[in-house]
C-alpha cells in the first residue's frame, strides 16, 4: 500500500499523512490514520474539503498555552481537541518561539543585536531536541500524546505544533519508532516537511531580514535537519538503551499499550 503523503490544503500548512512508511515487520504504517500538520489556526479548515473528508476523530495540539491563545485551533466538525503542552516545564528551549520569533523581531518586540549576541542557533536546536528526550516532563508530554492516539481507537488523529516540525516531528517519530518503522523511513519522514516548513516561515524571515536581521543565522532555528533527530536519538540510545527502553522507562508505556498502537497503526 502506497501515499502519497503530502495533503494539499488551502488552509492548513504542511498537511501529511504518516502512512504508508514500510515497518521492520513487513507492513506499513496505516494511510489514512495518523497525520500531522502546521497549528490549524486558519478559520477556513473547518471546511476545508482536503481536512475534512480525513474524517479526523482527535487532533492534539502540541503548543504551549501563549502560542494556542495567540492563534487558537479550528477544528472540522467532529474532531476532539486534546492540548498537551511539551514545554511546560522544559527550561532552555527555544523550540517554542520557532513559529513566533521571526515576526517579534520584525516588530520590534525581541532586539536582533541582543537576540544574535551569542546565538549558536543549531547548538540550540540540538539542545531543544535533547531536552525531548532527557526532560521528564516533555517525556510525560510524549506519553500523553501517544495515549491520545490510543484513545482514538484507531480513527484518525492529527498531531500538530506551530509550524508541525519539532515537537511534532519527534512525536511522528517515537509513534512510527513505537509500532516498528524502519530507521530510515523515521529519517525519511522527518526531513519530508522540509519544503513546507521553510515555504511556512519565508514571510517571516523577509520581515525579520527588512530590520536588519541576519537571517541565515536565524535560519537554523526554523529548518529541519537530520542532526537534530539525531542528537535525540544519540540521547535514546546513550539513556534508555534504545527505543524499547525509551518507550517502556522513559514514557512509561505498557507492553499492553504497545501492542494496542501496533494494531491501530500498521497494515501487516
Amino acid at each position: 500500500m502506497r501515499t502519497s503523503h503530502e495533503i494539499p490544503s488551502a488552509h492548513l500548512p504542511n498537511l501529511r499523512d504518516v502512512g504508508g512508511w514500510p515497518t521492520t515487520s513487513g507492513g506499513v504504517v496505516r494511510p489514512g490514520t495518523l497525520f500531522r500538520s502546521a497549528a490549524p489556526s486558519d478559520p477556513g479548515v473547518p471546511t476545508d474539503p482536503a481536512v475534512t473528508t480525513l474524517g479526523l476523530d482527535v487532533v492534539v495540539d502540541m503548543r504551549t498555552a501563549a502560542e494556542a491563545e495567540r492563534r487558537p485551533d479550528h477544528l472540522p466538525r467532529g474532531a476532539r481537541l486534546v492540548r498537551v503542552d511539551i514545554l511546560a516545564s522544559t527550561s532552555g528551549s527555544l523550540a517554542s518561539l520557532t513559529g513566533t520569533l521571526p515576526a517579534a523581531i520584525a516588530e520590534g518586540r525581541v532586539s536582533p543585536d541582543a537576540f544574535l549576541a551569542d546565538l549558536d542557533a543549531r547548538a540550540v536546536m540540538e539542545h531543544t531536541y535533547e531536552q525531548f528526550v532527557t526532560e521528564a516532563p516533555a517525556r510525560a508530554g510524549f506519553a500523553e500524546v501517544a495515549r491520545s492516539v490510543l484513545s482514538a481507537g484507531g480513527r484518525p488523529t492529527l498531531l500538530h505544533c506551530t509550524a508541525g516540525k519539532d515537537r511534532t516531528g519527534w512525536a511522528v517519530a517515537v509513534l512510527m519508532a513505537a509500532v516498528g518503522a524502519t530507521r530510515d523511513a523515521v529519517f525519511e519522514e522527518y526531513l519530508a516537511v522540509s519544503p513546507a516548513v521553510r515555504a511556512l516561515f519565508a514571510p517571516d524571515l523577509e520581515r525579520a531580514a527588512a530590520v536588519g536581521l541576519d537571517a541565515d543565522r536565524l535560519r537554523p532555528l526554523l529548518d529541519v535537519d537530520a542532526a537534530y533527530l539525531k542528537a535525540a536519538l544519540d540521547l535514546v540510545d546513550a539513556d534508555f538503551g534504545g527505543f524499547d527502553g525509551y518507550l517502556r522507562s522513559g514514557l512509561g508505556l505498557a507492553d499492553d499499550e504497545l501492542d494496542e498502537l501496533r494494531v491501530a497503526l500498521v497494515d501487516a
